[in-house]
């Protein structure tokens, strides 16, 4: 996945602010979510969504504009940032501040990231959490478990 780069939102932010907004700000996301369910040991349903997508927010005072698009080129978000900032009116001032790099912190280190996992494993753990559940008790009729990454 081709993320911008810093001149290239640093040139989006300043549309944004053309016309003397106090602040601007680019979103990008781009999220892969897989989820399994399972009902009495049978596979109910398998998903996968992506989330893709860029927006833009302008803030001028107590006013705040927000749109958003699905493509991630710099053209379609220079043209969401000036139609934006036309519903922004103040004196025109543009300055866009440095981007300040931020050390990448590894809050989880995972053994194996959920996406190279296969759904057979997935679907085998599931398997495992059922009989643990019905295992628990003969009253245990029914266990229903999801999986989701």
């Amino acid at each position: 996945m081709k993320f911008i780069s810093e001149k290239q939102a640093s040139s989006i932010l300043k549309v944004a602010l053309g016309t003397g907004a106090d602040f601007a700000e680019l979103f990008l996301e781009h999220t892969i979510d897989n989820s399994l369910r399972m009902v009495s040991g049978e596979v109910a349903s398998a998903d996968t969504s992506i989330t893709h997508g860029a927006s833009v927010r302008i803030l001028q005072g107590t006013q705040e504009v927000f749109g958003y698009v699905n493509d991630w080129s710099v053209t379609s978000l220079k043209a969401l940032a000036k139609k934006l900032r036309s519903a922004i009116k103040s004196p025109n001032r543009v300055e866009v501040e440095e981007f300040k790099k931020e050390e990448k912190r590894d809050i989880i280190n995972p053994v194996k990231l959920p996406h190279k996992v296969s759904n057979k494993a997935k679907v085998s753990l599931l398997n495992k959490a059922t009989k643990a559940a019905k295992g628990y008790s003969k009253e245990v009729s029914q266990v229903m478990g999801s999986l989701t990454d």
